[in-house]
């Protein structure tokens, strides 16, 4: 009778910088929706906090995206959150200067 292997995957942490990218991104996306409550209670008119909330916005994925591209280099780690935070990032990233870009217009 053939032998039987039992191949088990063995548990990698989860890298650090991803994680806090990943929670960045939560973050930046946090401050998307708070954005966007507090320009329809100000029915359009809050100019200055909502510019600042914006620059907090690019600020907070900007560096989320560093983060996690950084999170690469960690060896024998899981990359999982590494990505996610990395990929929404830079999703957040553009539609942060896309806002900033209309905005300017």
């Amino acid at each position: 009778m053939a032998k039987r292997f039992k191949y088990a995957l063995k548990n990698k942490e989860e890298s650090e910088n991803g994680i806090v990218s990943t929670k960045f991104a939560a973050v930046s996306f946090g401050l998307f929706l708070f954005g966007i409550l507090l320009s329809f209670f100000f029915r359009g008119k809050a100019g200055i906090p909502l510019g600042a909330l914006g620059w907090m916005g690019i600020a907070f994925s900007l560096y989320g995206f560093v983060k996690g591209i950084q999170s690469f280099s960690e060896v024998k780690k899981s990359h999982r959150y590494s990505v996610v935070g990395s990929i929404l990032n830079g999703i957040f990233t553009v539609v942060w200067f896309a806002l900033f870009l209309v905005g300017v217009s």
